[in-house]
């Protein structure tokens, strides 16, 4: 389990990518689980939480999108 001090979705991205699956804790925020290069979005995360799955998995969408190209 990888421990960011801050919120950087690009860095957490890259993270999130290169392995298979896992979790990731966000000080401040909490713990986050990953499966095949994307957040898992449970049900019981609050409104925080869920915005930053979004804007991490958009992240990953986006970087995956210029690595096709």
């Amino acid at each position: 389990m990888r421990v960011f001090s801050k919120y950087t979705p690009r860095r957490i991205a890259r993270y999130v990518m290169s392995f298979f699956c896992g979790s990731f804790l966000i000080e401040g925020l909490g713990v986050f689980h990953f499966n095949y290069g994307r957040i898992v979005v449970d049900r019981f995360l609050t409104g925080a939480k869920l915005r930053i799955c979004r804007e991490v998995n958009m992240e990953i969408a986006l970087m995956q999108q210029s690595r096709a190209c």
